[in-house]
C-alpha cells in the first residue's frame, strides 16, 4: 500500500508569506485574495504564489485555497515568473521585496542535534508501533519521527508551535 504524504505547514506557510506581502504594500490582510486584477493586488499575489511554488516547493492546491484562485492560475503565475522577472522592473522589485522579507522573517540556523533535543524537552519521542510517519525538513536535513494514529495530532502541534519561528516543513506520511 502507497503512503500518503500531506504537507502539514505548507497553508500556513502561503498565509505568512501573503501577511507579509500585505505588510509591505500597506494593503488590507487577506486583500490578496480578492477578485480584483488592479495591479496593486495582482503582483504582489503572483509573487506570493511564486515564492510559494518555485522556491518552496508548496504544491498548487494550498496555493490556489489561499489564495482563492483555480490550480491554473497557479499554473499561470508560475509560467510566467521567468519572463516577467526578466523584463519587467516593477513585478522583480515587488518579487524581490516580498521574498528578502520572508527570508529574513524566520530563523534558519540549527543543528540537528539541538532540534533532537528540543524535541525531547517538551517529550516528543517516537512510538514503538508507528503507523504515523511525521518528517520535519529544517536547516538543510531531516528529522523523521514515528507516531501513531492517537498521539499524532498532538505531536504535531507540538512541532508547530516549537518551531513556529524557524524555516522548516512538516509532512505527514499515512
Amino acid at each position: 500500500m502507497k503512503r500518503k504524504k500531506i504537507g502539514i505547514t505548507d497553508k500556513k506557510t502561503v498565509e505568512h508569506i501573503c501577511n507579509i506581502a500585505t505588510d509591505l504594500y500597506n494593503l488590507e490582510q487577506g486583500s490578496l485574495s480578492c477578485r480584483s486584477r488592479v495591479q496593486e493586488f495582482q503582483l504582489p499575489r503572483m509573487a506570493v504564489s511564486n515564492i510559494a511554488r518555485i522556491f518552496k516547493g508548496i504544491h498548487y492546491e494550498p496555493i490556489a485555497e489561499v489564495l482563492k484562485r483555480d490550480r491554473s492560475s497557479i499554473y499561470h503565475y508560475e509560467g510566467q515568473h521567468k519572463v516577467l522577472y526578466e523584463t519587467w522592473s516593477v513585478y522583480r522589485n515587488i518579487f524581490n521585496n516580498i521574498y528578502n522579507a520572508y527570508d529574513k522573517s524566520k530563523t534558519t540556523n540549527i543543528s540537528k542535534t539541538e532540534l533532537l533535543h528540543m524535541l525531547k524537552a517538551v517529550g516528543i519521542e517516537d512510538v514503538k508501533a508507528p503507523k504515523v510517519f511525521i518528517t520535519i525538513h529544517i536547516s538543510g536535513f531531516e528529522v523523521r519521527l514515528l507516531s501513531d494514529y492517537r498521539n499524532f495530532t498532538e505531536t504535531v502541534e507540538s512541532i508547530k508551535k516549537l518551531l513556529e519561528n524557524y524555516v522548516h516543513d512538516i509532512r505527514i506520511e499515512i
